[in-house]
């Protein structure tokens, strides 16, 4: 009966949220980190009391622990050298996606302002991976099984269409957001996926910097 509770809670508070994420992604009128930590908010904040104080469950058993498997970790490492070679580089030299990322037109100012722009991405990673891969994978999984990987998957990949490049980024990121999915239950934790993605979308923005900075 919980089971069932969490899932439909999951859905209805999941499509809330998702909308108001999709409100704010296509809001021109913000501050690059403003909607960094807006997105956190919304992402981090929400879940969190959501499985505390509604589900009231451990925040474990949404993905926020531990990696229990060394060999996840291996699968982590390689993933990221693969997708930097395979993905990363190709679709950083795409005249749209150049244009437009990052979202922050002041990380090429400095040094500083590079690494304040990684942290708060950093920041905005981890809650895209903690309602994705956690919040809505896990409050799916004991309802739907492995179909849930394929539901974040896709709704998270979606959230991209019509933005810069979104031809490649959206079937990019749903096939991307399965394996995800999958390393996540695999290792019971979000933190590979967080990983992946602060690291793997760092080394886009700085790829993107690379070629700004020697075209100049």
């Amino acid at each position: 009966m919980k089971d069932k509770f969490i899932a439909v809670s999951t859905i209805a508070s999941g499509a809330i949220l998702v909308y108001a994420l999709y409100k704010l992604i296509n809001s021109y009128s913000f501050n690059a980190r403003e909607f960094q930590i807006n997105a956190a908010l919304i992402l981090i904040l929400s879940p969190i009391l959501i499985v505390l104080f509604i589900y009231k469950s451990d925040l474990s058993d949404f993905g926020l622990s531990p990696v229990d498997s060394v060999k996840t970790s291996r699968l982590v490492l390689l993933f990221l050298i693969v997708a930097t070679i395979l993905i990363l580089i190709p679709i950083s030299k795409m005249p749209s996606v150049r244009q437009n990322y990052p979202i922050d037109g002041f990380t090429a100012r400095s040094g500083l302002a590079y690494l304040h722009f990684s942290a708060l991405y950093g920041l905005y990673a981890f809650g895209w991976e903690n309602f994705f891969r956690g919040y809505l994978l896990f409050g799916l999984r004991k309802s739907i099984g492995w179909g849930a990987i394929f539901v974040q998957s896709a709704v998270a990949a979606v959230l991209f269409y019509g933005k810069p490049g979104y031809r490649i980024f959206v079937p990019t990121l749903f096939l991307i957001g399965i394996f995800l999915g999958w390393l996540t239950l695999r290792g019971k934790s979000i933190l590979p996926a967080f990983l992946i993605h602060w690291i793997s979308g760092t080394a886009l923005n700085t790829m993107i910097l690379g070629y700004k900075h020697f075209a100049n």
